[in-house]
């Protein structure tokens, strides 16, 4: 597949990648008109020569260093132990990775903000705030560092104060989702600078309580809605049709069908990049390189369709989950005694060894898979079974959806 980027965003790409990146990328691509093409084979050199590019797992050593006060006990020494160090980064391997974020998930580690963009974050949040956060964090490798327990602070004293902002270009484009007059009333009830519509708490409440969530709807003419699939993963098409009401040449999907349609269908998202520089840290490290080298840059935004956002849960999110609560020895007893019971009816069947592998395969990869414990034989969190379950011809995943 031809993959076609803007010069300028390839060397603001750049400027976040190691020393050689641009000079590599461009003497693999072809520049015309202020553009560069790179086809499959010189996608798969970049990926080769520059194997981080992208990828979940790779954390800047400097910034970890810079954050270690600022981190959970541990944080710095689980990278630095763990993780291979290259051109002045760290990385887990995908299995590594998945530990990383079960001891240390996002809600725990660090926040941070880059200082160019210090100003923009702030602007619009409620006086005295931008003061009352600096007040709490440091400074170091031209980031602004608060911990977690520092930004719950912040999120306490200001939780009641912060304002509610949108774009009404975005606004204008997703009408046919919201019900008639919603955009009139956030207009009406907005302080409009620009294109930014922002709503104080009180006035947002006002809004929910006359627009509450299940009032949304997608509303489509049939060429609409061929249209807006090219854009949605494969299905989307069908599934409206499937669940929406038909009146003349138009579908209407109304209520909760409209978030789970949303859900298993992402529609497009319109970022601005600054914002989404910004915000950097917030992601998975290589997820916002990853969005600007295949989401569609147009001027200050960048668009991920809803095709793009699964491959970025995919690659970059999927291991970003809370791990379940424990289940308790009554309730693993009780799972035990239902696939007994399952397993003693169909004449205590076995599977192949092939289908066993498989198995344990996927459960080695998997987010809830505890391999070290019960003496080595692993354990899921979710059921609290060893892998000796895998064996039983009558069980299957406990995770939703099953992943065998």
């Amino acid at each position: 597949m031809i993959l076609t980027k803007n010069l300028a965003d390839v060397q603001a790409l750049a400027k976040r990648q190691p020393p050689g990146f641009l000079d590599f990328v461009t003497s693999r691509g072809t520049v015309e008109n202020g553009q560069i093409i790179l086809d499959d084979a010189a996608q798969d050199d970049i990926r080769e020569k520059f194997p981080f590019f992208g990828q979940a797992g790779v954390f800047s050593l400097a910034l970890v260093k810079a954050s270690t006060p600022f981190n959970p006990k541990g944080y710095t020494e689980f990278l630095l132990s763990r993780g291979k160090i290259k051109d002045d980064f760290v990385i887990l391997n995908n299995g590594t990775l998945a530990e990383f974020n079960r001891m240390f998930p996002l809600e725990a580690r660090a926040h941070l903000i880059r200082l160019p963009f210090i100003d923009e974050h702030f602007k619009g949040k409620p006086k005295g705030m931008k003061e009352f956060v600096l007040a709490q964090g440091a400074i170091a490798n031209d980031y602004f560092i608060l911990s977690a327990e520092a930004y719950q602070k912040v999120r306490r004293v200001f939780s009641k104060t912060v304002s509610i902002t949108y774009s009404i270009t975005n606004l204008k484009a997703s009408a046919h989702e919201r019900p008639e007059g919603f955009l009139d009333q956030v207009l009406a009830l907005a302080k409009i600078d620009g294109d930014v519509a922002t709503l104080a708490p009180d006035k947002w409440r006002q809004l929910m309580k006359k627009f509450p969530p299940e009032t949304r709807v997608l509303k489509y003419t049939l060429e609409e809605l061929q249209k807006e699939a090219h854009q949605r993963p494969p299905g989307f098409a069908d599934y409206v049709l499937s669940v929406g009401k038909k009146s003349g040449g138009t579908v209407i999907v109304e209520g909760t069908a409209v978030r789970d349609c949303n859900r298993k269908f992402p529609k497009p998202i319109k970022y601005l990049i600054a914002h989404l520089k910004e915000f950097e840290v917030r992601r998975p490290p290589g997820y916002v390189d990853y969005v600007l080298a295949h989401g569609k840059i147009e001027g200050d935004f960048v668009t991920v369709d809803g095709i793009l956002q699964k491959k970025l849960q995919e690659l970059f999110l999927s291991n970003f989950r809370t791990p379940p609560p424990e289940p308790t020895l009554q309730q693993m007893a009780a799972n035990f005694t239902a696939a007994m019971a399952d397993w003693t009816k169909a004449g205590f069947r076995t599977v192949e060894r092939a289908v066993y592998e498989k198995r344990h395969t996927t459960c080695q990869a998997c987010f809830y898979w505890d391999a070290p414990a019960r003496g080595g034989l692993g354990k899921c969190r979710i059921c609290g079974c060893t892998k000796f379950k895998l064996w039983l011809a009558t069980t299957k995943c406990p995770d939703t959806p099953p992943h065998w």
